[in-house]
């Protein structure tokens, strides 16, 4: 847990009422009215709460199987494959609208899978967020029990977002789907209409998201 030093403006106080909840989802900081008598308020601080936030790339860009020449060209260099240009635009929409923080794709070619590009972070105990303070999981185990508690359908602007297929390769248990290139568009290098990429649905929460 990462132990900060921080305290809340009097004013985010002043504003909660009984049992109300503000979130500072960047520093990781949940703060609970639990009681007020006049001047007297009582709240409950969780500082350091173990948090990865989550979103679904939103607004009216969307991207072919080729994300590797995608993430090329986001301004965060060159993508030295199609899962570093994943990592790389989810990176750029984050920093966009300054979410502070790293932030990697839930995606699977031949070779790495999601789980082991992304549990390897230090992050198995830590709870699921969307960036509207929606729990998605409890922990990893929860993560990849092929149920989510809420769907990932807000995108980085705090937007939701319609039905719409999610490039993944990825199984519900953080698996890849296939070691096939032919179905994960070529390790996500090609925009082949010959190239096939499996997908999720950002509005499911049974093993297809």
């Amino acid at each position: 847990k990462r132990l900060l030093d921080q305290s809340f403006p009097d004013s985010i106080a002043d504003a909660l009422t009984d049992n109300e909840t503000f979130t500072d989802q960047t520093n990781s900081i949940v703060i609970r009215q639990i009681s007020h008598n006049n001047n007297n308020v009582t709240v409950q601080v969780d500082i350091g709460r173990s948090i990865s936030r989550v979103f679904v790339t939103g607004g009216n860009i969307t991207y072919d199987g080729d994300l590797k020449t995608a993430g090329s060209n986001v301004g965060l260099g060159s993508a030295n494959n199609g899962l570093d240009g994943a990592d790389k635009i989810c990176q750029s929409r984050a920093n966009a609208v300054n979410l502070g923080g790293v932030w990697k794709a839930w995606l699977s070619d031949i070779q790495t899978s999601a789980s082991n590009r992304l549990a390897s972070s230090g992050n198995i105990s830590y709870q699921f967020m969307r960036l509207d303070g929606v729990i998605v999981a409890n922990n990893w185990t929860d993560l990849t029990d092929d149920t989510l508690g809420n769907p990932i359908n807000i995108d980085e602007n705090g937007n939701t977002i319609q039905t719409s297929n999610v490039w993944t390769n990825t199984s519900s248990t953080g698996d890849m789907k296939t070691f096939n290139t032919q179905f994960n568009c070529n390790n996500w290098e090609s925009s082949s209409n010959t190239n096939l990429g499996y997908a999720g649905y950002n509005t499911n929460t049974n093993y297809q998201w």
